[in-house]
Formats: structure tokens, sequence, C-alpha cells
């Protein structure tokens, strides 16, 4: 899908009205506040699939966090990471925890799904099913619910949700600020699935499929669970706490490469959570960080990572509302790098694998900023070229583009190393732009609008902004302020609707606001309407860039619809732009 094939361009259209602002913020006292913390990360189970970067997650907060100046600070990894340790850091950590703390705890790893048996908590029923987090010597049941000696382990290596639940209730009570960050899954289903199988060396998710059960009187933990208390309302009772899951309880967490080129598979929630602990979510870190700064930060940049990915993340953040609280004090709980973010370094070089054809030539064009490599195997591949089809499917599984030629495959791989350098470009500036019906593949006919606005608790200046689109091909398509367009953005609207028609793939749109006039960008980026040249574009967003600027990023994936060719065309146009 090319948005040269969608119906695109027109007026805004009304959106609804913003949620009101929750509680004041919690006042505190910095000279007394001190910042603790408990990270877990987990990739080598015994008994469960292993994972590629839920240490590294750990290892990244456990480093953000010393770098921005917290002291308390465990760090559990693999082996260290048992449910006696685990929980035993975080007694200790309640046990030193004071009024006005914050207190941070982050678990990166497997989760699943059991049901209660006989033996359940006040106000649940036998069957219902729960979260638990996975250690890594964890044993699960078989089938029929028991376990098997043979495989080593401990069916007692895993944490009810209750039970931190609990200890964060106990966090509340006195007066701590909490951040639980749960970078694990507890379901299955995705919004968006692979049209391509992925290559198996990036095929990595948080989950233990199925919900399993313990036969009567084969959970080593029935004790414990003899004493939970009925579950806690979070949203409700837990004023002070901002929760953030990788996914819903339905919904898988898959790793990801992170960056885009580089092979290192990472939890994309944990890495946003690290990037807003050095200061990134509220742009440099100076001053308050608010439960909706947070909030609004993490979704964006999760979104982010998710590009081209096969897959679609949607994190579960709480609560959904109170958006004004104060969660982090720069400059007290911590203090993040007094120098300016640059975007890190991205690989140039992009790897072709050819399915049932000769492979790609190699080739370099340095003079606007990408190579193509042929390789022999999906497992070493950025893109995957058909060229019986002529389409082109990212690593990860989702179709780019259709209907191309050998020739074509330049403007394709142009767009991938601009993508990555948009995605570390908005790293530091991540502004949420969502599609109204969420980050799936969208089929035929299928309409959409993309939504810039901002959430309660952000700073609600007027911005100046303009959108451009670059299309599976590599062509920039420029987009608003046109003709009758306010110059400044009406944050109360969706941008107009879409319609998703041929020719089927990805494009990706970028919205870039600031408090300053965009006036020289806009002209720029409008010349280069319609031309192939997306690596230009970002070197023209580099070049504008100011403090105050944010980047906006959002896939569109779109495909033909399943079952027999309609008889209505779906081909649709782009409205002229009038210079």
């Amino acid at each position: 899908m090319s948005m040269t094939s969608m119906k695109w361009r027109g007026s805004f259209t009304p959106a609804v009205a913003a949620i009101a602002l929750g509680l004041a913020s919690i006042a505190a006292s910095p000279a007394e506040a001190e910042t603790r913390a408990v990270v877990v990360g987990i990739n080598d189970y015994i008994n469960v699939p292993k994972l590629k970067g839920a240490v590294a997650d750990a290892e990244d907060i456990a480093a953000a966090l010393k770098k921005s100046g917290a002291k308390d600070v465990v760090l559990l990894r693999d082996a260290e990471a048992t449910r006696k340790s685990v929980l035993e850091a975080i007694e200790q950590l309640i046990a030193r925890a004071r009024k006005d703390d914050l207190v941070i705890i982050t678990l990166a790893g497997h989760g699943a799904r059991e049901v209660w048996g006989n033996v359940h908590p006040p106000g649940t029923n036998k069957g219902d099913p729960h979260e638990v987090y996975l250690l890594r010597n964890v044993t699960l049941p078989n089938a029929e619910g028991r376990i098997d000696p043979k495989l080593g382990g401990s069916a007692s290596d895993r944490i009810f949700g209750g039970e931190i639940a609990m200890r964060l209730k106990r966090l509340n009570d006195i007066g701590v600020r909490t951040i639980f960050v749960a970078d694990a899954c507890h379901g299955a289903g995705l919004t968006r699935e692979p049209i391509l199988g992925a290559p198996s060396r990036f095929e990595s998710e948080r989950v233990v499929p199925n919900i399993f059960a313990f036969a009567e009187g084969e959970d080593p933990l029935r004790s414990v669970i003899a004493t939970l208390p009925a579950p806690i309302d979070t949203d409700k009772d837990l004023r002070s706490l901002t929760f953030l899951a990788a996914v819903d309880p339905f919904s898988k967490a898959p790793e990801v490469e992170i960056p885009k080129g580089s092979g290192k598979m990472r939890g994309a929630l944990s890495y946003a959570f690290a990037r807003a602990i050095e200061g990134d979510a509220n742009h440099g870190g100076v001053g308050d960080l608010t439960h909706g700064d947070l909030l609004s930060y993490v979704k964006a940049s999760v979104s982010n990572s998710m590009i081209d990915s096969g897959k679609s993340q949607k994190p579960d953040l709480r609560p959904r509302d109170n958006f004004g609280r104060v969660v982090v004090r720069f400059g007290s709980d911590l203090t993040a790098s007094p120098t300016p973010v640059s975007s890190a370094p991205v690989a140039d070089n992009v790897r072709i694998y050819t399915r049932n054809g000769k492979p790609v030539d190699a080739l370099k064009r340095p003079q606007r900023g990408f190579g193509i490599q042929p390789v022999s195997s999906l497992a070493e591949a950025d893109l995957i070229y058909d060229p019986s089809a002529g389409e082109v499917f990212s690593k990860g599984g989702d179709l780019i583009a259709m209907r191309l030629r050998a020739a074509d495959l330049e403007g394709v791989a142009e767009r991938e190393v601009a993508i990555r350098r948009l995605v570390e470009l908005a790293k530091p500036r991540a502004r949420a732009l969502t599609l109204d019906h969420g980050d799936r593949r969208y089929f035929a006919g299928d309409r959409m609008s993309l939504d810039a606005r901002k959430t309660e608790g952000q700073d609600a200046a007027p911005e100046y902004y303009t959108l451009i689109v670059i299309s599976g091909d590599g062509k920039v398509q420029y987009q608003y302020p046109l003709g009758k367009d306010p110059k400044i953005f009406p944050n109360d609207r969706l941008l107009n609707q879409m319609e998703a028609s041929e020719p089927f793939g990805a494009d990706y749109a970028i919205f870039v606001s600031d408090v300053k006039p965009l006036d020289g960008l806009i002209k720029s980026l409008c010349q280069l309407d319609g031309e192939r040249d997306p690596n230009l574009a970002v070197r023209l967003i580099e070049r504008a860039l100011t403090g105050t600027m944010q980047i906006g990023l959002q896939g569109i994936y779109t495909a033909p619809r399943p079952g027999p060719v309609q008889a209505a065309s779906m081909q649709a146009t782009r409205c002229a732009i009038s210079r």
C-alpha cells in the first residue's frame, strides 16, 4: 500500500473529548527521597524455551539507573533469579523503603497463565485463570497436571501475580512512588501476525503457550495459594503505582531486534523504560516526569521498535487516569545525563535474501547512504525478495512492497536504512502516533485514521507540525499541512481517514512537531514529494532538529483481502499537491 493508493487527503475529523485530569501531583521531600530498584532478567531457562534478550534488558535498566545516580540497585540474572532470591530481594527493598522514595521493580522473562485448583484465593473460583512469572529453574506440569521428576528443576520456581500485587500494596501504604515493569506475557494472539514466516533465529516470545493446571495435590505452592488475599485492583487501590506490562493478559510479547539491523534481540518495553530513566521521556531529563509523559513515551517507543517486525505489541499501561501525577523527579530521584542525546549510528548495509531465484547484485550507494548485500540464508537477511511475485518482506514477515522489479530494490533498501535512522532519531524525541483501529494489518477497503494528539498530563503548548509518508518502495509523499490546513496542530482532532488499497505493503508515517515554526522543513519536504529519496528526507529532519522537536512514527501495513478477487477496484489516488 502506497499513500498514492489511499483515499488520504482532506480535512481533519473530530475526535472524542480528552480524559479529565486526575489527582494532583504527590508532594515529596527531595532531600530525603531515595531511588531503590530490584531488576530481574532470565534467558537461560532449563525446562521452557530459552530467551535471547531478557538478561540484556535487565543489565540495560540497571546500568541506566546507576548512570542516573541510583545507588540501591539489586540485579538478578539467570541462575541468580530463583523464587527465593527474587522475593527476598523485594522484601528487603520494602524494608529499606521510606515515604517519598521512588521504588522500581522490573521483571524480564517468561510469563504464563495457569488456573486455580481446589485451593484458591478469596473472590476467585476453581478454574479461574491467573498470571504467573516463571523463574529460571521452573518445571511445568504435563497435560495431566503432573510433574515429570526426570526434568529436574522445581515446580515451585514461579511467582504469582497476586504475590507481586501484595507487595506493591505494602509499598503504596508506605507512601512510596512505585514503578513496576513486567516485560513478559501471559497468553496468545497478536494483532498483526506475519504474512511470511520469519527466520527461526528471530522467533522468540516471552510466553509459555497454553494455560496449565496442576493435578490435585501436585502443586508445591498450594500452601502459598491458601494465604493469598482476594485480587487487588491496582488501578483503584494503588494510586501511587505506575504499572507497565509488555502486553495485556491475552497477548504475546515478542523479542525484537534493537537497534534495527544490529542482530541484538531485546524486549521493546524494557528498552523503552531504560531510555526513559536516562531522561528521553521528558526531553533531556529536566524537571518532573509525569505519569502521562511516561505512558506516552513508552507507547511511542514500543511502537517504533516493532516497525517491520511482522508483529504488533500493545503494552498494558496503568492506571489509565491520574496522568498529571509526578512519577520521577529528575534532579532528586534521578539525574539524567547533562550532555545532549544524539542518535546512534545505524548499519547502512541491507542484506537481501532471494527466494527461488538468482541472488540480487551487491552494490554501494554512498552518496545516497545505503548499500545492498546478497545473502544465502533467511537467518542472515534484513529483507526477503521473491522475484517471481515481485514481493519484498521484512525478516519479521511483514509485506513491504508488491509488484517490484529487481531494479526497484534500491528504493526498498534505501527505505530500510531511512527507517533505521528515523527510529534512532525519534528515541529521545518520541511522540505517540497511532492508528485509530490499532496497529494491525489492514485489508483492502479497511478504513483508518492517524492520531497524533497529546494525552492528559503532557505539555499542551501550541505546536507547529508536518506529516510525510515513506512508502514501501522508498517514495516520499508530503501530506500536511497544505492549503487551508491549520499551521498549528489541532490537538482535538484525528488526521483524515485513509482507505487500504493497491498497491499493498508497508507505508511509514512520520509526524514532526515543534513549538517553533517549521517553515523551512515544510518547504524542503514538500519539494521531495513523489521522489524516491527517503534518506534525504531524514537528513532534512536532522538538520532542522531543535531541543523541543518531537517525532512520531507509525507503520501502516496492508494486504489484499483474503478470499475471491473483489469485483470493485480498490485503486485510489492521493489528491494533488499544490506548491
